[in-house]
């Protein structure tokens, strides 16, 4: 039987991805008051650590382009 993601669930997720670098599952099972055990069952049911690669990488992807505008405009006005 899998579970369903609640709004409580997506939250915590939110949260966690939030945290940057310094993201941890104790740090979520202390904001949502729940024990560490449930957050890693979270985690493993909904995914988490692909979802923060797949936002990492977007975001990453969206910097680089940024970047890559930036130059291409100095190189241009030089």
């Amino acid at each position: 039987m899998s579970m369903r993601e609640t709004q409580r669930h997506s939250t915590a997720f939110a949260y966690y991805l939030q945290l940057g670098a310094r993201r941890s599952y104790p740090q979520v099972a202390c904001q949502f008051t729940v024990s560490i055990t449930s957050v890693k069952k979270w985690a493993k049911s909904f995914d988490w650590e692909q979802r923060v690669t797949e936002v990492d990488r977007k975001a990453n992807a969206q910097q680089i382009a940024k970047v890559e505008k930036v130059y291409v405009k100095s190189v241009e006005d030089f």
